[in-house]
Parts: structure tokens; sequence; C-alpha cells
């Protein structure tokens, strides 16, 4: 399952689609690395082949520069990166940052499969039978458009921005109004690490990541007929799709534009008939990765070393803190029913309870902050008008894959969820 997307050029569909069509044509149904992936100079079937953003150069440019084309969101002939989504392989191989988002942009949307290191990050990818099917068609043809349609609401996140959206009031909404919400809740838990130091843990996205998330997301659901940046221009249809990427392949129009406007109907029969999310947040992505903790430029070195350390020594209680949470909104969600979080909190803190951070916090915590944590993941909820701490579902989540997701939790996670009074 995948990750949270941090960076907003995946956002045009277009890219992301032509990057595809690379891979097919460079690896086929081979494993590939991040590096493999970049741009390669002087190569053949690279993305900006494909991309229907890419310029062209004068025949005389192109006698010079030795390329046909060149990305417009780059500075034309002096660029080492090439392509703006991705980056090339003349840059310093450390600098994967680009093609890996863009890697993770197509699990999102279940054209590749990732397999991770230890420390979670890309080791090598594989393009999924869709992945290969898709990548036969152009980016404006009826099948890819079919396929993006589709596709684009089974990601977690893309769920998530649909429910804000749907709660928001009126039919005009401010990319600030969503981008606050657009990542993992921090909660502040107090921590006491092994060196003895009492540290808040900084769980959650900061609000540079959260801007940069909205802004991809944005685009896709532009792209999907849901919102438009301009008033009833985008609708879904075969033009509007086609003008979503005229617009996005314009350096001057931002990903994440600041006035946002909703096709109303469209977003709220999306949830009409409690939709089923194929691919939520993955358990490795609960909590960001401890290296994101750079974020945090203003503090000391020492105190960057401390958050890390939280992240490494607390992290996997809220991933299974979490896990709990998806886990019994799903048996909720397929039995149609409400979830008392105040119930599933107290039978979840006992003795050594892998779920619990603090004991003292735990209740609150999961019952406010934390709950949040499920919208960003894919699994939405409504509150009880009349019980802050009972929630309904708005979307489905298949119990059998987060069963996997940790299996050496599962027998700890049936037997809390066997309580009754959990649900409602």
């Amino acid at each position: 399952m995948p990750n949270l997307i941090n960076r907003d050029p995946p956002g045009r569909l277009s890219c992301i689609h032509a990057f595809l069509r690379s891979i097919k044509y460079r690896f086929g149904t081979n494993s590939f690395t991040g590096e493999e992936a970049k741009h390669k100079v002087g190569g053949k079937d690279n993305s900006i082949d494909y991309c229907t953003c890419a310029k062209e150069y004068s025949p005389e440019t192109a006698l010079v520069t030795g390329d046909k084309k060149y990305c417009p969101f780059l500075r034309a002939g002096s660029s080492k990166s090439y392509c703006y989504l991705i980056n090339s392989n003349l840059l310093d191989t450390q600098k994967s940052k680009a093609v890996g988002e863009a890697i993770q942009a197509l699990e999102a949307l279940g054209l590749c499969t990732r397999t991770l290191n230890s420390l979670k990050r890309l080791r090598y990818a594989n393009l999924t039978s869709a992945g290969i099917e898709i990548s036969k068609y152009t980016f404006f043809e009826q099948q890819v458009r079919a396929y993006y349609n589709q596709e684009i609401v089974n990601y977690g996140p893309i769920v998530g921005f649909l429910h804000f959206l749907d709660m928001g009031k009126g039919s005009v909404l401010k990319h600030s109004e969503i981008s606050r919400y657009m990542g993992r809740p921090n909660n502040y838990d107090k921590v006491t690490l092994s060196t003895g130091d009492e540290v808040i843990l900084n769980d959650g996205d900061a609000r540079d990541a959260r801007t940069r998330t909205t802004g991809a997301l944005q685009a896709w659901l532009t792209y999907a007929g849901y919102i438009s940046p301009t008033l009833g221009k985008i609708s879904g249809t075969v033009d509007s799709f086609f003008e979503t990427d005229r617009y996005y392949c314009n350096p001057r129009n931002k990903l994440g534009y600041s006035k946002i406007f909703l096709n109303k109907s469209k977003v709220r029969q999306f949830f009409g008939n409690m939709p089923f999310v194929k691919r939520p947040l993955s358990y490795d992505f609960f909590v960001k990765g401890a290296g994101a903790a750079r974020e945090y430029s203003q503090r000391s070195l020492s105190g960057v070393q401390l958050e890390n350390l939280a992240l490494k020594e607390y992290g996997s209680k809220v991933r299974n803190r979490r896990l709990l949470l998806m886990f019994s909104f799903s048996l909720a969600s397929m039995q149609g029913r409400g979830l008392n979080l105040r119930m599933l909190a107290r039978h979840s803190n006992f003795r050594n309870s892998p779920f619990v951070v603090d004991p003292d916090t735990h209740e609150k915590i999961l019952l406010e902050s934390e709950a949040d944590f499920l919208i960003i993941a894919g699994a939405p909820f409504i509150r009880s008008v009349d019980n802050f701490e009972v929630i309904y579902p708005r979307t489905k989540i298949d119990i059998d894959m987060l069963r996997k997701e940790n299996p050496y939790l599962t027998s700890s996670l049936e037997k809390i969820v066997s309580n009754r009074m959990i649900f409602v």
C-alpha cells in the first residue's frame, strides 16, 4: 500500500503517465531502481519523449543541444535535471527524492509496486499488470482517461481530501482551508527517551509538507472533474481532461491553486454508496520517516537528534495505535455500525499494550486528534451529533489487507474488537 505523496510535481498527471510509458519501454516487466528510472541523458524512451507538457526545440537549437524537446518547468538548454518530475542521471545519485516521489505516485494509482529496504526506502519497483496495460496508450486516449478517473479515488489520501471538500461550507473553498488537514496529525505525546530526556513526540507532518501534498492531490482531483480552478470550466468530460492538462502544462499555473470550485454533486455522489478504498495509506507510513525531522529547521542539531530518536523509539507504537483505529473502523464499516472511540481506548489501554504511547493521555488522544488520522489514510467518518465519542464510517477498507500489515498484532486486534461495547 502507498505512502503520502510529499512533492507537488506528480500532480501533473500527464507527466506521471509519460513516466509510466518511459518505464514500460525501458524496463518492461523487469525491476528498476530509482536511479535507473531517471532521465537518461542521450538515451531513448525518456519521459520527456511522451510528455504532453514537453516543448520542442527549433531545428537549429536541436542541432546544438542534441535534444528535440525540453521541459517547460526548467531552464531550457542549461538545466542538468532535464525533467522536473524525475531529474536526470547527471545529478548526484543522492538526489533521488524527485524520482522516488514519482514512483510513489505510480503506486498510489495502482500502476507499480515498490519493494522497500529496512529503512522503508525504495530498493526497486515493478510495474503492475494495470501499469503494463495502460502504458500502451497515449495520455488522451479513452482507456487512459477511464483508468485514471476510476483509480484516483482509490487512493486513501484523495478520499480524505474529498471528505474535507464535502464537509466544507458552500461550493467554493480556499486551498489553505484544505491544506491544514492534509497530513498525518501531530498528537504531541510526551515521552521519555532511553537517554532520560523528556520530549514531545513530533509524529505529524509539517505545514510545508501538507501544502505540497495538497497541491499534488488537488491537481489529480481537477483531472477527475471533482474540482476546478475556474467556475464551471472543468467537469470531468473529455474536453475538460484536455483543458486540465493544458492548464497544468502552463508553468504560470500553480498545482495548488488558491480558490477551489467544487463539483458538489459529484463529490456527494462519490460518498453515496460507501465506496470501497483499495489503496489506503500503508502501515509503514502511518508515521513520517525519521529523516523528515529536518523540516524543523529552527531547532538545534541536538533537538533534531532527539526528535529522530523519539520517532525511532516510539514510532512503532504510534503506527500500532493507528492500525488499531483502521482495523476497528474497517470492522465497523463492514457491519454498518458506529465506532465508540472512548470504549476502544479503554479496552486497548492495558499493561504493556503495543497500542499505547502514554497510558495517561491514551484515551484523550485517541478520541480527539488521533481520530483525524483515519481521514488522511482513506477512512473518513462522521461524528455522532448526540455523542462526540462515536464515529460513523463513510468508506470501507479491506480488513484482511489490514491483518497483513502487522501479523504479530492480529490476535491482539481481534481480542480488542471482540468487545461488543466498542461498536454501536
